[in-house]
């Protein structure tokens, strides 16, 4: 998740450098539920144990609204 975020975020940059604005999140699908409560509840996070540092990057930038995370069933 959070290597997807980068990319994200390199091509936000690399847009905006173009002068091409994004008004709206981007959409990162995720079929993890527990990723998702994780990034988006905060108190839930703090009791969370053996969180690295990368996944603070996601949350960040979920909270700046750059992107979102919705849910998609993998199951058919």
């Amino acid at each position: 998740m959070t290597s997807t975020t980068k990319k994200i975020i390199w091509l936000y940059w690399l847009l905006h450098d173009m002068e091409v604005f994004i008004s709206h999140p981007t959409s990162m699908y995720c079929d993890n539920q527990n990723s998702i409560q994780i990034a988006h509840n905060l108190v839930f996070h703090e009791r969370t144990k053996h969180i690295k540092i990368d996944y603070h990057l996601t949350r960040h930038h979920l909270k700046h609204e750059i992107i979102t995370l919705p849910f998609i069933s993998s199951s058919l």
